[in-house]
């Protein structure tokens, strides 16, 4: 049976397990996975730029476990397996690459969303437990999650003005 989870600091290294999971899962499996299923060359550098920022992620948290003096064991994230299983059943069920792409763009900003939330939670608890060192270097990825989103908006934007005038 799990630990039981009594004091704030455990319930942060707790969350920060999670999107530790979220960001390697991310690097290893689902933004390769969207490389190779999007057309669109704007959307594909785009996916591109991203992982490697993604990357970068993995590297900050893990440097928030050795500031912490903790050991990272990444939780699975039962929200990014639930969006995993979206995608696939979608996509499935659509035709046409154009499409398909509007579509990558449509799973990419939900997951952009959650992260987004995931890191105010987790920087807002880091601010709370006096760790603004730690709460800076979230921030960094946070910044880039909101980056990704605006993206992802604005590249849905152009693929649906160009599927509507097509």
């Amino acid at each position: 049976m799990p630990e039981k989870i009594t004091q704030p600091k455990e319930l942060f290294v707790h969350h920060l397990n999670s999107i530790l999971f979220v960001e390697e899962t991310l690097t290893n499996e689902v933004l390769p996975e969207l490389l190779g299923n999007v057309e669109s060359p704007d959307l594909k550098q785009d996916i591109e730029h991203h992982l490697e920022e993604t990357r970068q992620h993995v590297q900050n948290v893990r440097e928030v476990f050795k500031m912490l003096g903790e050991s990272p064991s990444p939780t699975k994230n039962e929200v990014l397996n639930g969006l995993g299983k979206e995608y696939h059943e979608g996509l499935q069920k659509i035709e046409g690459s154009a499409l398909r792409d509007l579509f990558h763009t449509g799973v990419i900003a939900k997951n952009e969303h959650v992260e987004i939330a995931a890191y105010n939670g987790l920087i807002e608890m880091a601010k709370e437990l006096d760790e603004d060192e730690i709460a800076n270097l979230l921030n960094e990825n946070l910044d880039h999650e909101e980056e990704a989103l605006k993206k992802a908006e604005k590249g849905m934007k152009k693929l649906l003005k160009d599927k509507v005038a097509a």
